[in-house]
């Protein structure tokens, strides 16, 4: 079994990361996606880990648009497609048309139900939206057979976004932000016993003007530009201006994969509470 990332910290709860409201945020994701390679570059790596086989299933936590489920549907036995927001299924709907092997769920995570196994569960990019981080994991992993994988996808900590992230968000609102990176959640799951895997994906993002990452700054920053202070809209514009090039602004994201594989002990994460209380 892979060693924790000795420079990384491990966390003794997940629930004191931050959680994003999708709602306000969902905007600034949509506009991002616009200028960036990620979804295909990150899509083409989850595929080559899931490696589909027609036998198998498989449910997409908060899919989105769908892109895994397009490119891999025709290759699977079944795909549930699992979203809170209605927009992006009715998307999704319109590249896969009615085919059976796949089912559109309009639910959250928290109130979906089901006796149904699958070879994989995967969530890309949702777990920061959760307010119980572990218990999404674990009914997660409850819905993954005792043979299948758990897939989640979150962004790293040595990521150049992120680091942009923290510096704004510090120089801003003077304090750290607590955000859940992937090297910390694999370093947690490592020290419960899990069999995990990190594989790390970098994309790039290019917007054609300095005005785009003004709009996208809550994303960015977690700071609504037009409504903020005029200092700390010089400090964002200063801030961008170091990462522009021409006119363009370039941001480079490093992703983090992990791979669960639950034929391995334990089925589920334990929390501080429980270990003590044993």
């Amino acid at each position: 079994m892979t060693k924790p990332y000795s420079h990384e910290p491990i966390a003794e709860n997940l629930n004191e990361f931050e959680t994003m409201n999708f709602r306000k945020i969902e905007e600034d994701v949509r506009g991002f996606f616009k200028y960036s390679n990620e979804k295909f570059v990150l899509t083409d790596k989850i595929e080559r880990i899931i490696d589909p086989k027609k036998s198998f299933s498989l449910l997409d936590v908060g899919c989105g648009e769908g892109y895994v489920i397009r490119n891999i549907y025709r290759k699977v036995k079944r795909c549930v497609a699992l979203d809170p927001d209605h927009k992006m299924l009715e998307i999704l709907r319109k590249y896969v048309g009615n085919n059976s092997r796949v089912v559109l769920v309009n639910s959250k995570l928290e109130d979906f139900e089901t006796t149904e196994k699958f070879d994989v569960t995967l969530s890309s990019h949702t777990l920061s939206y959760f307010n119980d981080k572990q218990l999404a994991i674990n009914k997660m992993l409850d819905y993954t057979k005792k043979d299948g994988k758990l897939i989640l996808v979150l962004h790293c900590y040595d990521s150049e976004q992120m680091l942009m992230l923290r510096e704004m968000f510090r120089l801003i609102k003077g304090r750290e932000i607590k955000h859940i990176y992937a090297e910390v959640l694999y370093n947690y799951l490592i020290k419960q016993g899990f069999d995990a895997k990190l594989e790390k994906v970098e994309t790039v993002t290019i917007f054609p003007s300095m005005e785009i990452p003004l709009r996208l700054s809550y994303f960015l920053f977690r700071t609504d530009y037009d409504k903020t202070s005029r200092r700390n809209q010089l400090v964002i514009h200063k801030y961008l201006e170091r990462k522009r090039f021409n006119y363009s602004v370039e941001i480079r994201t490093l992703h983090g994969i992990i791979n669960i594989r639950k034929n391995v002990y334990p089925s589920k994460l334990i929390s501080r509470e429980q270990i003590e209380h044993v």
